[in-house]
């Protein structure tokens, strides 16, 4: 993997890790909005399901403490795991269950949605901005290349570049490019 980061026909590749680098800043103040409506969420099933000695499927102690819930309900979210989560409590009680779909309408729907609104808007700024300095890198070069050719004014008005291995090129001003 370091080979193909650091091999100069890849182009690509260390730029989409750029990309990914910058788009990290952009984006943590909403992960960050999740992952405390996760453990709002895991509070109030601390207080629902603490007293209520549940079991899962293998005969374990079910939503004890605040991080075995933060963790399933994280669980959850990605739907890794999604009805086994929600199982025991809904065996208890079917009002059980209208936490659960609360807490997957407000986090996964809601949330989730513009948590991946937000990487594609920043990664995509960044890509754009990538993008648009190489073009003007590119065409700087041109330019200076453009210069240091011997230029000279046809009586029609076109400027020719003239070398020794090549024919005379008429030599366009930008704007022609452009449309």
């Amino acid at each position: 993997p370091i080979f193909m980061i650091n091999f100069t026909a890849t182009r690509q590749i260390p730029r989409a890790f750029r990309n990914i680098r910058r788009t990290i800043p952009g984006i943590l103040n909403v992960l960050v909005l999740l992952l405390l409506f996760i453990a709002l969420f895991a509070l109030m099933a601390l207080k629902l399901f603490k007293k209520k000695n549940l079991l899962d499927r293998k005969g374990n102690a079910y939503m004890t403490g605040f991080f075995d819930i933060y963790w399933r309900l994280y669980v959850l979210i990605t739907t890794a795991n999604s009805p086994d989560v929600m199982m025991p409590a809904y065996n208890d009680s079917p009002f059980y269950a209208l936490f659960f779909i609360a807490f997957l309408l407000v986090c996964m729907y809601v949330f989730v949605s513009i948590v991946l609104a937000v990487v594609y808007q920043k990664y995509r700024q960044h890509l754009k901005s990538d993008v648009r300095l190489s073009v003007g890198i590119r065409r700087q070069s041109l330019m200076e290349a453009w210069r240091k050719l011997k230029v000279h004014m046809l009586p029609e008005g076109l400027e020719v570049a003239e070398g020794k291995t090549f024919p005379a090129i008429p030599m366009l001003p930008l704007e022609h490019f452009r449309q």
